[in-house]
């Protein structure tokens, strides 16, 4: 059985936020949607192909191709956080917002995969968690990593929620903050 969890508090506020917050934030949704009787993520779905290929452009040749904005992902738009004291108020309000969208989205997408060959000893235990609207992602991801055992935590965590959710601008910059990077 799931532990109760308190409907008033799941989110935590923006004054109080960080990167542990976040995280236990992010696992106390999980069990609330799960104790209310929901799926809250859908666990490596054999059929990310299928549900990807609805949103894909099919070439001649078979091959498919999706869509996607690379500038999200440049380093102009992305923050390290490397401890509590490099949480200012924007990078707060930017992890509520996530949060506030994963409370109210339907289940995410779960995909674990190894970054770097397994047996390498290069290899991160990783997993992502995709706004179900973008199950090429997580195809893609699934694709692009080695599979996993799936039998520990994982180094890391990703999460794609590839929406504008009023994201704040990184403070002394024009550029909106659409990564966040922090220690696991």
């Amino acid at each position: 059985m799931a532990r109760e969890v308190s409907i008033d508090r799941v989110i935590p506020d923006i004054d109080s936020m960080s990167p542990s917050l976040f995280l236990k934030a992010f696992k106390d949704i999980m069990r609330l949607k799960e104790s209310a009787g929901l799926t809250p993520y859908l666990d490596n779905p054999d059929d990310l192909l299928m549900r990807a290929s609805l949103y894909a452009v099919r070439y001649r040749n078979g091959s498919l191709g999706w869509a996607s904005n690379i500038w999200s992902r440049s380093p102009g738009n992305t923050v390290v956080v490397l401890d509590d004291s490099d949480m200012v108020y924007e990078y707060k309000l930017f992890l509520v917002r996530v949060l506030e969208h994963i409370l109210a989205q339907g289940p995410l997408i779960k995909v674990d995969r190894y970054i770097g060959k397994p047996g390498s000893g290069l290899e991160m235990y990783t997993t992502v968690y995709v706004d179900p609207q973008f199950p090429d992602i997580a195809y893609r991801w699934s694709q692009l990593y080695f599979p996993v055992d799936r039998v520990r935590e994982p180094d890391t965590r990703i999460f794609v929620v590839p929406h504008y959710l009023g994201n704040p601008y990184i403070p002394g910059s024009d550029k909106m903050l659409m990564i966040m990077r922090f220690p696991n």
